[in-house]
């Protein structure tokens, strides 16, 4: 089963890659890490993917690229990487929800839900129209939330990888 992946490609043009690159070796190669705050954001892509052989196995997941428009961190990224599997805090639940808040709810979370639930192909094409519907007309005041591990992972002797939440607190037009 193919999936067109075409309306994704359209989303970064080549100028705007080579800006991305230019930027990243301007600072030498280091961005420095988001700490956690509320954030003047716009989605620059969204796709649905599947991953294999992960450390929970196969999944699907919802990623989200949102740029900061504003303050201290203008330019730098914020990636929402949702997996659609409920047995990690960011499942299908977290997922729907934070596409309920991108549509200041005028999409309800269960209409979103259902939607995601179904095949890859599915799921892949209606994030791909929300993205459409959302992209150049809304931003977002996005509230991000990092919360750092303490415990030590003893195969690798380092801390475990931090969680994150997201939720959107505003919703404005462009």
């Amino acid at each position: 089963m193919a999936i067109d992946f075409s309306a994704f490609k359209e989303t970064l043009n080549t100028k705007q890659i080579e800006q991305m690159e230019k930027d990243y070796v301007a600072g030498n190669g280091q961005f420095t890490d988001v700490p956690s705050g509320t954030y003047p954001v716009e989605v620059v892509k969204m796709e649905v993917s599947h991953v294999t052989g992960g450390k929970f196995g196969d999944f699907d997941r919802l990623n989200i690229d949102f740029k900061i428009t504003d303050g201290d961190h203008k330019g730098q990224h914020i990636f929402y990487n949702g997996t659609f599997n409920n047995k990690i805090d960011s499942g299908y639940r977290a997922s729907a929800q934070l596409l309920s808040q991108m549509t200041d709810g005028e999409v309800d979370e269960n209409s979103i839900l259902y939607n995601l639930t179904q095949d890859l192909s599915v799921a892949a094409d209606y994030v791909i129209d929300l993205f459409q519907a959302i992209q150049g007309k809304l931003c977002y005041d996005l509230n991000y939330t990092v919360q750092e591990q303490t415990k030590i992972n003893p195969a690798t002797n380092q801390p475990y990888k931090a969680n994150r939440w997201f939720s959107i607190e505003e919703v404005y037009d462009m």
